[in-house]
């Protein structure tokens, strides 16, 4: 996904047509390198994040670039056709926390696909696999008061915070010395430093499959 400087996306929104119709959603962009405060504009077949911390930093993604989304308490997860790369991080998945309760479904009937309960699958889902890139499965994740992402890659686990930089963690198996799961409740345990308790929020619960391949992932590196 490519990033258009500010002046650029003035362009667009002026070329876009008269008759459009703007809505402007106050919104925070979440990466796992921090995060930043601004505004989305839907125009026409476009969506365009105005960073009001740092300008420079704005872009725009066509709605052919998503491919599919979740929505889960306030927050909405674009899953994009291409990876991205931004300041705040790099990826197939893009993360907008909204300020008022009816942007996320507003921004789902722009997508293309009706409004679902919170909770409820939607298109492509936070926890089904990711293809063509280093993570397999992804899940949005709350950690005491703290949104996330849980990555399972095909040789760690990594948790990434929504908030704060230096709170994100990065396990290999061969440092998990348990891995558990109950519910949506999932625990890491590694052999240096404290473990960590994560509630899966919204999509899928993690299946029998991904937990089986964690686990046996977790057993292998063992025995290197």
């Amino acid at each position: 996904m490519s990033i258009r400087m500010p002046i650029l996306i003035c362009v667009s929104l002026f070329t876009a047509g008269a008759a459009d119709r703007v809505i402007v959603h106050p919104a925070q962009l979440a990466g796992p390198y921090g995060s930043d405060t601004g505004k989305l504009v839907i125009v026409g077949n476009q969506m365009v994040f105005v960073d009001d911390v740092n300008p420079a930093n704005s872009f725009v993604i066509p709605r052919t670039d998503i491919r599919g989304y979740n929505v889960s308490n306030g927050m909405v997860t674009f899953n994009m056709q291409q990876p991205y790369t931004l300041p705040m991080g790099s990826g197939s998945a893009l993360v907008l926390r909204f300020m008022e309760p009816n942007s996320p479904n507003e921004i789902a009937t722009w997508v293309g696909v009706p409004p679902t309960p919170a909770g409820s699958a939607n298109r492509v889902i936070v926890g089904a696999p990711v293809v063509g890139g280093p993570a397999e499965y992804e899940y949005n994740v709350r950690h005491n008061d703290e949104d996330g992402r849980l990555i399972v890659g095909p040789s760690d686990l990594h948790f990434e915070s929504f908030k704060h930089r230096d709170h994100s963690r990065t396990w290999s198996y061969s440092e998990i010395k348990e891995f558990k799961r109950d519910g949506n409740e999932i625990k890491i345990e590694p052999y240096h430093g404290d473990g960590l308790k994560f509630q899966i929020e919204g999509g899928r619960p993690m299946t029998d499959e991904v937990y089986n391949m964690i686990a046996d992932r977790v057993v292998a590196a063992r025995r290197r």
